[in-house]
């Protein structure tokens, strides 16, 4: 019973990105969603902006990492 209550919730959200216009309401849903099905403590969106990786969104109990940027680097082979 639990797995048809969580595919009739991502079904929802589903339909809910299909209507979503902004980057911040898909993001802001996906948050939402990944904490809901997985039930996390929280979510991080996170966008790559040429070299660096921006936290764009969270949703947890408090920010964390949002609006910072990290280079991102290779690691060494």
């Amino acid at each position: 019973m639990a797995d048809l209550q969580s595919t009739k919730h991502l079904i929802e959200i589903i339909r809910e990105l299909c209507f979503a216009t902004t980057l911040d309401s898909v993001m802001t849903l996906v948050g939402v969603a990944a904490r809901q099905l997985t039930h996390a403590d929280g979510a991080t969106f996170v966008l790559r902006q040429g070299e660096e990786c921006f936290y764009a969104h969270e949703n947890a109990g408090s920010a964390l990492m949002h609006g910072t940027k990290e280079n991102q680097t290779t690691p060494p082979r």
